[in-house]
Order: C-alpha cells, then sequence, then structure tokens
C-alpha cells in the first residue's frame, strides 16, 4: 500500500512539474558570442585590447528573447592611439559600436586621426540612433558621407573618457534612447542625443539584442563596458548636462600651435607647457588683461583668415604671390614677437618670485 501511495505521489509530482514548465513564461537567456574574425590581443564582450600595429578585428555577441524594461551601458577607454609612420599624410585608428534592439540601432565611432603628417592630431566620438536601418554596420563610417543617416560628433574626447547609453521603457509603446559624453574636463556630462521611438508591445516582451564591435587602422587601444539589462521597470538618473560644443577657428589654430609644439623636442616641449601655466596664472591674477584677452582673442583668427584671403586675393589679382608672402613672414615676425614678450614677461615674473 505505501509502495503504490509512493508511485501515485511520484506520477503526480512528473505531470505538476511537466505543467509547470509548459505554463511558465521563463526565458533561457544569456550572452552568445556568434561571430568573430581579424586580429585581437583581448575579445570579450565587456573588455577590449589591441597592441599591435595596422590591424582589424570584428566580434558579434548576441542575446536573445527577453523582456525589455531598460538598458545601461558605460563604455570606457583608457586608451586609444594612433601610429603614423613619418612619411605618411594620414594615419588613424577607430572603433566602431553597434547595438542593435530588435530594430532599433545605437551607433558609436570613437577615432583618433593624424593629418598632415602628423601635424593635426584628431580625437573625436561619433554617436547615432536608427530605426530599421540596414544602412548601419559597424564597417560604415558615416562622418564623411552626406547621404548616410545624420550623427552627432563631440571632437573634444578625452581619455581616460566614457560615453553612456541609457535607453529606458517610458510608456507601453515607447522606449527613449539618450547618450551622454561624460567628459573629464566639464562639470555636466555632454549630452549628445535624445530620442524616443514608437514601437509594439511585443517589442518589449519578446526582445532580440545583437552587439557587435569593429576596429580597424594602425594603433592600439584598451576599453571596456559595463553593461545592464533591465527585465523589471528602473527610473534611470540623468545629472545636469550641457550641448555639443562646436569646433571652431580658434580651436582649429589651437591644433595648429599644438602640432607646432609636438614638432619640437621633449625638454622644449616641458618649457612651452611651463610657459603656458604661468600665463594662465597672469591672465586670472589681472582682471583687465583677462577681460580684455576674453574679448579680442576670439576676433583675433577671423582677422587673420581675411588678411590670408586679401593677400590670395592681391596674388590672384597681380599675378605675383609676393603678397602672400608678405603676409606670411609679418604673421610669422608677429608670432615671435608675441612670444618673445611673453617669455620675457614670464621670466621677470619668475625672476621676481624665484627666491630659493
Amino acid at each position: 500500500m505505501d509502495r503504490e501511495r509512493v508511485r501515485v505521489l511520484v506520477v503526480i509530482g512528473f505531470v505538476s512539474l511537466f505543467l509547470l514548465l509548459s505554463l511558465s513564461p521563463i526565458v533561457f537567456a544569456g550572452w552568445d558570442e556568434v561571430l568573430y574574425s581579424g586580429s585581437w590581443a583581448v575579445r570579450e564582450r565587456e573588455r577590449w585590447v589591441v597592441n599591435s600595429g595596422d590591424s582589424w578585428g570584428e566580434s558579434c555577441w548576441e542575446y536573445d528573447n527577453f523582456t525589455f524594461e531598460g538598458y545601461e551601458a558605460s563604455i570606457n577607454f583608457t586608451s586609444l592611439r594612433s601610429f603614423r609612420n613619418w612619411w605618411e599624410y594620414q594615419d588613424n585608428k577607430r572603433m566602431i559600436l553597434l547595438w542593435n534592439f530588435s530594430n532599433i540601432y545605437v551607433y558609436m565611432n570613437f577615432l583618433e586621426q593624424h593629418n598632415l603628417f602628423g601635424y593635426i592630431e584628431d580625437r573625436w566620438v561619433q554617436v547615432a540612433t536608427s530605426e530599421n536601418s540596414t544602412a548601419f554596420t559597424t564597417s560604415a563610417d558615416f562622418w564623411w558621407n552626406p547621404l548616410a543617416i545624420q550623427t552627432v560628433r563631440d571632437d573634444f574626447l578625452n581619455f581616460p573618457s566614457s560615453v553612456s547609453v541609457v535607453m529606458d521603457k517610458i510608456s507601453a509603446t515607447e522606449v527613449r534612447i539618450i547618450i551622454l559624453n561624460c567628459r573629464f574636463d566639464t562639470s555636466s556630462d555632454v549630452l549628445m542625443w535624445n530620442q524616443t521611438y514608437s514601437v509594439s508591445a511585443d517589442w518589449f516582451v519578446h526582445n532580440n539584442l545583437t552587439f557587435s564591435i569593429r576596429h580597424d587602422g594602425y594603433g592600439s587601444f584598451y576599453g571596456g563596458m559595463s553593461d545592464i539589462i533591465y527585465t523589471t521597470p528602473f527610473s534611470p538618473d540623468y545629472w545636469d548636462t550641457e550641448g555639443v560644443k562646436g569646433f571652431g577657428i580658434w580651436d582649429f589654430i589651437d591644433n595648429l600651435i599644438g602640432g607646432a609644439v609636438r614638432s619640437l623636442p621633449v625638454w622644449l616641449q616641458d618649457q612651452v607647457a611651463m610657459l603656458g601655466g604661468w600665463f594662465s596664472w597672469l591672465i586670472g591674477a589681472v582682471p583687465f588683461l583677462s577681460q580684455f584677452i576674453s574679448v579680442v582673442i576670439p576676433i583675433l583668427p577671423y582677422f587673420l583668415l581675411f588678411w590670408i584671403l586679401d593677400a590670395v586675393g592681391s596674388c590672384v589679382s597681380t599675378g605675383n604671390i609676393t603678397p602672400l608672402g608678405v603676409c606670411f613672414t609679418t604673421i610669422i615676425g608677429l608670432g615671435t614677437s608675441v612670444v618673445n614678450v611673453l617669455v620675457t614677461i614670464m621670466g621677470t615674473i619668475y625672476d621676481f618670485i624665484h627666491i630659493w
């Protein structure tokens, strides 16, 4: 009798377990790498390292059939360097990250680039989102293509640096995407993207996420990501933000000056940096000088530009290159005089306070 009772209980237990598994909405989900190729020193979903020269690589992970309530990711690069041979006019190292949330795409492009034989150095992060777009791939570079989907680019990217992506369910049929460049040189995060998409209710219940990453070019990088997929409601926190700062003519001239400094010997670069520090202190110490510089300096590049254009126009109209030569020699002479004056001022201040 006891044996029959045990058999009945075992049968009832198996039937109950089968019914429970068949009716329960359990989703067995996780990250799976579905493809990879190319060269990697470290190729993990949350950590990427390449320390070789000219190379490329690509990898893709999938996370299938999950309930979407939100997503957060922080992408961090401690280093992204572009190498250049002395004879090369241009070189770059690029990292492209691409998320696909059931046909809603998030795109990021991190790049360091050298132009004019290394004289000009650029570094930026470029972002975009799109819906049902086959144009977004990890091999597509949108910054130069006028027919591409609109993107936003921040030319002020520092390392170590982090860029954050936040997606949250704001209604039964809407999802919002916010991308922030968390720059260390600003008091507020830079708001690069803020957009809302309409989706179906099924989009939240059965979502499929694909994350792809690709690198190419000549250089190295050390980067990684931490992310969370939320399957229960969450409320993201946003700090104070500011808009993307434009890259103006003064920034271009500052880049040119930076190229000139980078061409100097290391010991001389240190001296220039010291002079720059003294000059910054002097501007802050003398209010009148600070106000004068803040008013005059921003418009000087435009006078310089018009001066060069006038010299070019004179060369064209007269058929003589002399006006352009006089223009550049005068600019060089003026720059030399300004540097000499600054060096004299800094030297005088240094001699005055240097009592040890």
